[in-house]
């Protein structure tokens, strides 16, 4: 993998500290500035409904505040980047739930977009 020199790194941090929410900026620092796992948890547990999928606009493209397997499956890879996808982890936990009990995922696949968007 080719290696970002120090100046597009910054390039990119300032744009990214500019432009985007704090659920992103967390994740970068998580990721990138050995950030703190629990500050990126927090601010992703925000957009987590009670009945375990993610709604709220995480997906960015989509303001809806109901929970949906496009959100869902961004918060879930966004655990998996941090290594938070054991089965241990309450998010995950709440994600299973979700998916189980949803009616946006079928045998043919899951749903892109809910009827409520």
């Amino acid at each position: 993998m080719k290696q970002l020199s120090q100046a597009v790194f910054c390039q990119i941090k300032q744009c990214l500290y500019r432009y985007a929410r704090y659920v992103e900026i967390t994740w970068w620092r998580c990721l990138f500035q050995q950030g703190s796992r629990e500050e990126a948890l927090a601010a992703l547990a925000v957009y987590q409904n009670a009945d375990g999928g993610f709604g709220h606009g995480l997906e960015p493209d989509c303001s809806n505040p109901a929970s949906s397997p496009a959100a869902t499956y961004m918060a879930y890879t966004r655990l998996r980047s941090m290594g938070c996808d054991g089965k241990e982890q309450p998010m995950i936990q709440a994600i299973m739930g979700y998916v189980e009990h949803s009616p946006y995922f079928t045998e043919h696949g899951w749903y892109w977009s809910i009827p409520s968007n």
